[in-house]
């Protein structure tokens, strides 16, 4: 089987699998554990460890210009791969199709209704033996931004328990809406269903927690790194900081952040925003989380 080297934004088009897969835990925005057996065309078989849903960010035919996203459902992770795979007849089922020509092969979404509209899902270029598809990377920052973050649903940084909602400060509403203005946050309430501010409050300034030199403009879904505190560490040569994403502000002086390799939500006040799209090298924590060594 061709071998992606590990790049989680190479996913192959496959007529012989019937369902989506990938070796990569990374890629999905969600994940139900569920062992499945899985039987390859020489008759051997191996064992998937769950499945979930992943957000692909794809290309134009010549690769210049982004397509709408692509929602891949119930993809299996099936770390014994070398490389993501797209069955055909998975799109087929979502009423996508595959035409090839002249070295390119080119997904249309065919309207249900006979005689519809085809729109133009996105496409895949011939290289190696192979279809692969012209894909950029995941969407997973997007994903999380649009699961009503400011909304009373159980994704929102906002969630309450069914019943009236417990009020909440107008201060800790401007810090969890990243530092809008007072009168934008007041306006939450009446638009926003799940949401209560204590009458009377107001943003006290400066903000805490805040974030020197940021300003009030740090969106949420932003590339961070926080400390791993010692206690959590087997041995000294296991990481000391993970990759994270903003997605609110604690009651305290934390902030709340998803861990993208554990994919679970932790609280942290030593955190390390990165400012730049694409930095060069890891942030040196000595210096930026303050902290006076490394054991």
């Amino acid at each position: 089987m061709a071998d992606s080297g590990g790049d989680t934004s190479r996913w192959m088009i496959d007529s012989g699998t019937s369902t989506h897969m990938t070796p990569h835990r990374s890629v999905f925005v969600n994940f139900r554990q569920c062992v499945l057996p899985v039987s390859t065309a020489t008759g051997d078989v191996f064992y998937t460890e769950g499945y979930g849903d992943v957000i692909l960010k794809l290309l134009n035919q010549d690769r210049t210009d982004s397509l709408p996203s692509l929602t891949l459902k119930k993809v299996c992770l099936a770390p014994e791969l070398k490389s993501s795979l797209i069955s055909m007849s998975a799109l087929d089922k979502d009423d996508i199709g595959t035409w090839t020509k002249s070295g390119f092969m080119t997904f249309k979404h065919q309207d249900q209704t006979f005689g519809g509209p085809e729109s133009i899902v996105g496409f895949a270029t011939y290289e190696g033996e192979h279809y692969w598809l012209n894909c950029t990377g995941i969407d997973k920052v997007n994903y999380m931004l649009d699961c009503n973050l400011v909304t009373g649903s159980p994704n929102s940084v906002f969630a309450t328990k069914r019943g009236s909602p417990a009020a909440i400060s107008v201060d800790l509403a401007h810090r969890r809406v990243c530092h809008a203005s007072e009168d934008r946050v007041k306006k939450i309430e009446v638009h926003v269903d799940g949401v209560a501010l204590k009458p009377g409050t107001g943003v006290t300034f400066p903000c805490t927690p805040y974030i020197k030199g940021k300003g009030h403009s740090l969106p949420f879904g932003c590339q961070c790194w926080f400390l791993i505190p010692k206690e959590k560490r087997a041995t000294k040569l296991d990481p000391y900081i993970d990759e994270a994403r903003l997605i609110a502000y604690d009651e305290g002086d934390n902030y709340m952040l998803y861990n993208v390799r554990t994919k679970k939500i932790v609280r942290s006040r030593n955190v390390i925003f990165n400012e730049n799209p694409a930095p060069k090298d890891l942030p040196d924590p000595a210096y930026d989380l303050n902290i006076t060594g490394i054991d």
